[in-house]
């Protein structure tokens, strides 16, 4: 097997998540074009084990539901983008998934989503490619963050350790409304937020939006702050 040469890195292994095996099956066959190695995953523990034995040349491609039966604890955005952060190269692979509300609470570190109908080498090349870009600090105009008021509006659901609210980005579109799930480890004023919901009114926070995507299910919110 050769290794492929992107972006100045050398992939040698590109690692297929599905709980389902004829569909890692079925991604090998796919990705056959690419003359890399492909390993299947058979079963994940956690996130943190997986990292342990990627490593500079690998690269993955996942799908995204994975906790519906014993194969994963976690599903594929969360893996996506953890390995996003340890600079490792990966795609998520699902139809409609960047609709998602915690999709979206990790789109920043998930740049690439491809509908299972578009999975091919040619496709998941270009996928490591962003991310690797990404990696020095090279942003496609449609993804690079900018310093943005955000506005929640209110919460819509209220859960167990997180709440997914409505959130309005003037800077994007002042008539949208984009659901994310928020979180208390991810957010210092998390609490201070839902109690100015709670009690009726708007709560303003500044943040790093990507104000140049091209639609709902491109943008992302990330480094949320309170306005001095």
């Amino acid at each position: 097997m050769q290794a492929l040469s992107i972006e100045g890195r050398e992939i040698s292994r590109v690692f297929l998540i599905d709980d389902d095996p004829d569909v890692r099956e079925g991604y090998d066959g796919i990705l056959y074009d690419l003359n890399v190695r492909k390993e299947e995953v058979t079963k994940i523990r956690n996130v943190a084990e997986l990292i342990k034995f990627s490593d500079w040349h690998d690269g993955y491609v996942c799908d995204f539901q994975l906790t519906n039966t014993m194969y994963s604890p976690i599903n594929g955005d969360v893996i996506v983008s953890s390995l996003y952060e340890k600079k490792i190269p990966a795609v998520l692979c699902s139809r409609n998934a960047e609709m998602v509300s915690s999709v979206r609470s990790l789109r920043h570190s998930i740049p690439c989503i491809l509908d299972a109908r578009d999975l091919n080498g040619d496709n998941v090349v270009a996928a490591f490619s962003t991310c690797i870009k990404e990696f020095s600090g090279t942003f496609s105009r449609q993804r690079k963050p900018w310093p943005a008021l955000v506005r929640i509006e209110n919460i819509v659901i209220s859960g167990d350790g997180f709440a997914r609210v409505a959130v309005v980005v003037p800077g994007w579109d002042p008539q949208t409304m984009i659901e994310i799930d928020v979180y208390p480890h991810q957010h210092e004023f998390y609490q201070l937020m839902l109690d100015t919901l709670d009690g009726g009114d708007i709560f303003r926070a500044m943040a790093k939006v990507n104000l140049d995507a091209e639609g709902l299910k491109d943008i992302y919110i990330k480094d949320w702050a309170l306005i001095k």
